[in-house]
C-alpha cells in the first residue's frame, strides 16, 4: 500500500492520478509493498500508451530490486539505503 499514515488511502488515489496522467514518473517512498506497485502499474496501464515508472524505496520484505514489466508499462524498483523523503515527480 502507498500511504503516508495508517489507513490514509487518499495518498494512493493521488499517486494513481499522477501516474495515470504522465508518461514518466519517479516515486520516492519510504515504504511500498506489492499492492502499491500493482496500483501504480494498473494506473499507468489504464492510461494507454507506453509508460515508465521508477520507484526508489527502502528495503522491505515484499519488494525486490528488480524491473517489473507489464504490456506498455515498465517499472524499475530501486532499493536504497540513504534517508528518503517521500516525493512524486513527473517530467514536463
Amino acid at each position: 500500500m502507498i500511504k503516508s499514515r495508517a489507513n490514509e488511502l487518499i495518498i494512493a488515489a493521488g499517486i494513481a492520478h499522477i501516474v495515470y496522467s504522465s508518461r514518466e514518473a519517479v516515486l520516492i517512498t519510504l515504504f511500498v509493498d506489492d499492492y502499491g506497485v500493482k496500483l501504480v502499474v494498473k494506473a499507468a496501464s489504464l492510461a494507454g500508451g507506453d509508460r515508465h515508472i521508477r520507484i526508489f524505496t527502502r528495503k522491505t520484505r515484499s519488494i525486490q530490486n528488480r524491473p517489473i514489466y507489464h504490456p506498455h508499462v515498465s517499472v524499475e524498483v530501486d532499493i536504497v539505503s540513504m534517508p528518503l523523503h517521500a516525493k512524486l515527480y513527473m517530467p514536463r
